[in-house]
């Protein structure tokens, strides 16, 4: 028997591109230095809001952010590499803006593949491949728009989710990069529990969920930035025992202030704006606001989460050096890890679900991992023997070079 370690991880990279001189190189360094801790065989990176704001001015960046995470000290060992970034920005109905990497070390060379969307068929991979072009992404990675039905505002945004399936010692897997929708407004939020927000991303998890269709048979992994929040309304109501609430008149929308028994603002909660007088500890210090993590409760019997023992991943004050959260919205888990009944069979002991950059600037979501190790038999002796003639360090990986959005392998 022996074991195989995974490492999958989730990064909501907009403010990386939108504050690219000051955050990224402390965001790649730290990166690397969270692969090389825990060297996986099998790495993989789900990205959201690649490209920031503006996906359109930020081209040149994102191949420069292609090729600099290719070039990582940590991920240059792996000698077979798959991506796609979605930079289809001029397409409303198909643009997602998301990106994800896979990196497979020599050890799994002869025992791996990846499914053609096209070819409907397992091919295996030969080559460090990472591409822009929408037809590379439509042979291996399969990309779904939610429809404008499911948005609280009924109109196209850039949320989906991008799908790879894999096969690993004859095992089926699916992966699944998601970004479900954000809450417009706080004050919204306030209004009921669930929020209409939180009803938009059960009825987008269910979709996804319905669109895989070996979900019942295969481990399915799914992470990303599932923008779950935590219930405002039943967290306001938990900060703001025994305080009186007053409607703030505003030119543009109104705000509400929480005030204590000497008229102190002890909390104000505008559409973008939440902010308590103690804003820098107390979602910080206080493990009980998890019991406002509530949107995966209607999925109990289909989606499975490890114990959850770090802070919010969002809102984070983008160029600070620890967990401060920005005075925009209740702090909340958005970015996760969660899988199916089959993949979490698949689990050992030995496993770390945790935030990656506690002490780093990483921009306003951390980002956030799964490491574990696998159980697995192997097939023959003669695979054994191979995988044993070919160390890691003796391949000397191919580099990968992006020429007009498409992509070149070159030795």
């Amino acid at each position: 028997m022996k074991e195989m370690s995974y490492l999958l991880i989730t990064a909501n990279v907009g403010s990386l591109f939108e504050l690219w001189d000051s955050i990224a190189k402390a965001w790649f360094d730290t990166i690397s230095a969270s692969v090389s801790r825990l060297s996986p065989n099998f790495l993989a990176f789900h990205f959201q809001e690649v490209g920031g704001k503006d996906p359109k001015i930020s081209m040149k960046q994102i191949e420069v952010f292609s090729k600099i995470m290719l070039q990582l000290p940590a991920l240059h060992m792996y000698k077979l590499a798959i991506g796609h970034l979605d930079t289809d920005c001029d397409d409303k109905k198909k643009y997602t803006a998301l990106g994800s990497f896979y990196f497979i070390d020599q050890s799994l060379e002869h025992r791996i593949s990846i499914w053609d969307f096209n070819e409907e068929r397992y091919l295996p991979l030969k080559e460090r491949r990472m591409s822009l072009s929408s037809d590379f992404c439509d042979e291996r990675f399969k990309k779904v728009k939610f429809p404008p039905e499911l948005s609280p505002e009924k109109c196209w945004c850039r949320k989906g989710f991008l799908h790879t399936k894999w096969r690993i010692d004859e095992i089926p897997f699916n992966f699944v990069n998601i970004h479900m929708f954000h809450d417009t407004s706080n004050l919204v939020a306030l209004e009921s529990s669930p929020s209409v927000y939180a009803d938009c991303r059960q009825r987008a998890l269910k979709y996804t969920l319905d669109y895989i269709d070996d979900f019942e048979a295969a481990p399915t992994f799914i992470f990303g930035d599932f923008n779950f929040r935590t219930d405002v309304k039943s967290a306001v109501q938990d900060l703001t025992k025994s305080l009186r609430p007053k409607s703030i008149p505003d030119n543009h929308d109104h705000r509400v202030s929480f005030s204590d028994d000497l008229d102190r603002n002890v909390l104000l909660v505008g559409k973008k704006e939440f902010q308590h007088k103690d804003h820098e500890t107390v979602f910080t210090t206080e493990p009980k606001w998890l019991k406002h993590d509530a949107e995966l409760r209607p999925f109990k019997d289909w989606l499975y989460e490890l114990e959850v023992n770090f802070p919010p991943s969002y809102p984070c004050q983008e160029e600070s050096d620890v967990v401060r959260y920005l005075p925009t919205r209740c702090p909340a888990w958005c970015d996760r890890v969660l899988m199916n009944r089959k993949a979490r069979e698949l689990l050992s002991g030995d496993f770390r679900y945790n935030m990656i950059g506690k002490k780093t600037s990483m921009g306003d979501h951390k980002p956030v991992y799964l490491n574990f190790v696998q159980r697995i038999w192997k097939r023959s002796p003669s695979t054994e023997e191979e995988d044993e003639a070919s160390p890691i360090m003796d391949c000397i990986p191919q580099r990968t070079v992006l020429v007009n959005h498409n992509c070149l392998c070159i030795n």
